[in-house]
């Protein structure tokens, strides 16, 4: 089905029956439905639309749908609404005829490789009625009536008697997956332009990014399977694809709970999504619940994935629990994984042997070439392909004084300011609390806040372990210098997310008796890539 979720917009009932019968058929037919499908080229019409177009192997079929009861009256048709009131309609079977010639049309001007080589019927869909009237302006074998949508076994006959009809007036080739795919791409493109997560509480950057197929693909799945476990290095779009999720299961009516380990992400995301049906938690909160919702989406879910977490939280809010609920969890097995120390193997096997449909996102959505092979070398955390293209190379910047660092800093955001960057557009990052971060020594002139804080004309300041799930144009990340007691995992852990939140340009400022030791973990990190790889 395409789109995979009936519209919450749509008054039809008759198209919504329509509808869920096609989502529910068995073996026959085996491909693809798209409901509401608009032509811009229409033989009476500037502008019209089909209400359903089915492909399978066997060819293509237009489906006109009228709902309540049908009558003629005169050569005219009408429907009877419940009330019992006439409404002066088309007649459905020149709906029909003429919507798949002009479908024929479209194909032909879209995919000329394939003209005359696909069948194109029709059928008038009445699912609210009976029809035996016979005539010489239709065949009854075009009919699809109430007995035929009883069930999606009898809908499915009934597409088959349609089928044949037509193949026995119009004698066309089976239709393989190669034309399958031209012709949706023709259809109903398969692309996306939906909006980019940048932002924070009181701040979002909006911007259009094209999904790739992969992501594309993913959403599908998610309506298709009822618990997800969707894994992916940094910057390739867990979140923003939560985001579509969450608006996709709303749209369908479902209430659904959106949660994850960070207030600041949490904020951010009840912000972006802004839809009554989608309710917006930080795990902390998640007790004040009172009742379990259809769908539990979880963000960065590796911070909260531990048995004590699953059973005894995340279950009692879930309508069938995490065993049977509907879920997808969004989570990350790279370094992010030890930034909070959450992470559970156990945990992760339980949510698996409930019969999770696995999907893993390889494609880094977020960040340019450059970057990702920064966080490959610094850290050894693999962030998928990069398709976001070539960009500035990162800078490492080395200071021995705070005061150096001050003028570092200075620099960098006046030569960004300078060169048309606005100040919601960067992001600064620190393993330190902002007080007492070389961002809170910078002039009065620069408005640095803490992200939650921050307006449109501040720059935007998180702690490092904050800022997961979040990215920025413009990155700065200071005070990287030694901290007794960090493990060297947990200093990879937070390199990694540091990195890995710049989507254009990166500046790491480091201390200078701190590099040898960041040089030694990158060795390590690039000889370990040379034997998992054999170079």
């Amino acid at each position: 089905m395409i789109p995979a979720v009936f519209p919450r917009d749509s008054s039809s009932s008759a198209e919504r029956k329509v509808f869920r019968l096609l989502s529910e058929l068995p073996a026959y037919p085996e491909g693809m439905a798209f409901h509401s499908l608009g032509l811009m080229h229409h033989p009476t019409k500037p502008v019209s639309e089909l209400d359903f177009v089915i492909g399978t192997m066997d060819g293509l079929l237009v489906l006109e749908v009228k709902g309540g009861a049908i009558a003629q009256h005169e050569g005219v048709f009408f429907s009877r609404d419940r009330h019992g009131v006439l409404h002066g309609i088309q007649d459905p079977f020149t709906q029909a005829d003429t919507g798949s010639h002009a479908l024929r049309g479209q194909l032909d001007r879209l995919v000329p490789h394939l003209k005359g080589e696909v069948m194109v019927g029709y059928a008038v869909v009445l699912p609210d009625t009976s029809f035996d009237v016979q005539s010489t302006e239709w065949d009854l074998d075009v009919v699809i009536d109430v007995r035929d949508c009883r069930d999606p076994a009898a809908f499915a006959r009934a597409l088959k008697r349609v089928y044949t009809f037509w193949q026995e007036r119009v004698v066309r080739r089976p239709m393989n997956g190669r034309m399958a795919d031209d012709i949706r791409q023709a259809l109903r493109p398969e692309f996306e332009r939906a909006v980019s997560i940048s932002g924070v509480a009181g701040e979002v950057e909006l911007q259009q990014l094209a999904l790739t197929e992969e992501q594309y693909g993913f959403i599908d799945t998610l309506v298709l399977n009822p618990r997800v476990l969707c894994t992916g290095g940094a910057g390739t779009g867990k979140t923003f694809l939560l985001a579509e999720a969450a608006r996709r299961f709303a749209a369908a009516g479902d209430r659904v709970l959106v949660t994850c380990h960070s207030p600041l992400l949490a904020d951010h995301l009840r912000y972006v999504l802004n839809d009554a049906l989608i309710n917006v938690q930080p795990f902390s909160r998640l007790e004040s619940l009172t009742s379990a919702v259809d769908v539990l989406l979880v963000d960065e879910a590796q911070d909260i994935m531990t048995l004590e977490h699953l059973v005894d939280v995340l279950d009692g809010h879930l309508s069938g629990g995490i065993e049977k609920g509907r879920w997808v969890m969004f989570y990350d097995r790279n370094l992010q994984a030890h930034i909070h120390g959450q992470f559970s193997p156990e945990a992760e096997s339980l949510l698996r042997n409930t019969g999770a449909t696995v999907v893993p996102l390889t494609r880094n959505c977020r960040n340019t070439r450059e970057i990702a092979t920064w966080t490959r070398v610094r850290t050894g955390g693999d962030i998928g392909t990069a398709m976001s293209g070539s960009g500035l190379p990162p800078r490492e910047l080395y200071w021995a004084s705070q005061t150096e660092q001050v003028g570092m800093v200075a620099d960098i955001l006046r030569d960004c300011l300078q060169d048309g960057a606005t100040p919601s557009e960067i992001a600064v990052l620190s393993s330190l609390p902002f007080r007492e971060s070389v961002f809170s020594r910078l002039p009065g002139t620069v408005a640095v806040r803490p992200w939650a804080e921050a307006g449109p004309g501040q720059i935007r300041f998180a702690t490092i372990d904050e800022s997961k799930g979040m990215e920025s144009r413009y990155v700065i990340v200071g005070d990287l210098q030694a901290q007794p007691g960090i493990t060297p995992e947990r200093v990879m852990a937070r390199l990694y997310v540091a990195i890995t939140r710049a989507r254009a340009a990166l500046w790491l400022l480091i201390r200078k008796d701190y590099l040898a030791e960041l040089d030694q973990l990158a060795s390590d990190n690039v000889q370990a890539i040379k034997r998992s790889t054999g170079t």
